[in-house]
């Protein structure tokens, strides 16, 4: 790195730091007006996924073929009509013909007569569950508090605590789509995030301590910017952008919390909201958030972020796209809806008793971003530009 370009960088850092730490004056506490403070954009972010082989006893569940094939059986077909129907017909995702993509739109009943599947998933009975993980290792947090004695818990394969709660890695973690082993990421939702961050506004994070470099103290913020990441000439998100924060409320989450040996921990777990996309989160959402995010030497930030998610939530992030998103996803979705319910495990329904949230942990890529205050644009709402 040339000279010139090195003390543009420190300019970038230094003012990042002091901007970021007038920010955060208005919401911090007054151990956290701190003399250090970090800040960084989202980079990437992903279903925490640690598969292995054998950690699918049943099997990975079927792809396009083979689940497209056992729907058109029931909807009557012989096994060779559906075939014969398939080959035919089926030319993947938005290029299969209007007749094919109509019959699975439209497979649900409700009272006898043809509805959209995907906006009514129980209108087909589940008949073919999905196959789930039954393996040793998962990432996430020990939400319930029962350590080992947690039921169906997993053992973190980084940090080794026994007990985590992660029942939606065991949910959708036999699908070929969503399962990876670090440093991949599940194929799926990478390809949506990759294409959505430049379109969707930013999400980012700030550090404040008296001192990042030891242990102590530190407030975590969370928001969403006014604006979009840019890439750098390799593809990536390009580092040290100045980005305007949201000054809407409704994707502000702040947290009490600590770092040691340069990770950071949140110590008051609580609620974590955040505004995203149409065709990713509409919006996203944690309850007793759990947060591990080392501070690495080259600026960069890299860990997990988990509690229990609305799963109904995570269900619309596919359910919205149709067949397209059913056939590139290679899941059946309405299946996934069935599992994500039946494996749902905390916070019930006063009423029904179905628990209405499930334990999940997520990757977090964050590289150095500059922010400054947002503000509301004239004739319309902070929180509606897009």
């Amino acid at each position: 790195m040339s000279v010139l370009a090195k003390s543009r960088h420190s300019f970038g850092r230094v003012l990042a730091i002091s901007t970021a730490s007038l920010l955060l004056g208005a919401v911090a506490s007054p151990k956290a007006l701190a003399a250090q403070t970090k800040t960084f954009v989202f980079s990437e972010f992903n279903t925490a996924m640690y598969s292995q082989d054998g950690d699918c006893p049943e099997g990975l569940n079927p792809e396009v073929e083979g689940f497209d094939l056992i729907i058109l059986k029931e909807l009557g077909m012989s096994p060779q009509e559906a075939q014969a129907f398939f080959n035919s017909d089926f030319r993947g995702g938005t290029n299969s013909s209007p007749k094919f993509i109509g019959m699975m739109m439209f497979r649900g009943r409700i009272d006898g007569k043809p509805v959209n599947v995907y906006e009514n998933p129980t209108s087909v009975p589940d008949s073919h569950p999905l196959h789930t993980v039954e393996g040793r290792y998962g990432f996430g947090f020990n939400l319930d508090g029962k350590g080992a004695a947690s039921p169906h818990s997993f053992e973190d394969p980084e940090t080794h605590e026994l007990g985590v709660n992660n029942n939606l890695n065991r949910a959708i973690g036999c699908t070929v789509a969503q399962r990876a082993m670090p440093p991949d990421r599940p194929s799926y939702q990478r390809y949506v995030w990759d294409n959505l961050r430049e379109n969707m506004p930013a999400w980012l994070i700030s550090i404040a301590g008296e001192d990042l470099g030891k242990d102590g103290d530190v407030t975590i913020t969370f928001d969403r910017s006014l604006d979009h990441v840019m890439r750098d000439a390799n593809g990536g998100v390009l580092p040290d952008m100045t980005l305007r924060i949201d000054p809407s409320p409704r994707s502000h989450s702040v947290f009490q919390g600590k770092i040691k040996d340069g990770v950071v921990t949140i110590t008051q777990p609580g609620d974590f909201r955040m505004l995203g996309d149409i065709n990713l989160y509409t919006q996203f959402s944690l309850r007793q958030t759990h947060l591990r995010l080392k501070l690495n030497p080259d600026g960069t930030a890299k860990g997990i972020i988990g509690g229990y998610q609305p799963w109904q939530e995570f269900y619309w992030m596919f359910g919205v796209g149709g067949y397209a998103t059913e056939s590139a996803m290679a899941i059946e979705v309405p299946a996934l809806y069935y599992a994500l319910k039946r494996n749902a495990d905390a916070y019930p329904d006063p009423v029904t008793g179905q628990n209405m949230y499930i334990s999940a942990a997520y990757s977090v890529d964050a590289i150095p971003a500059i922010l400054v205050p947002g503000k509301d644009i004239p004739g319309k709402t902070a929180n509606a530009a897009q």
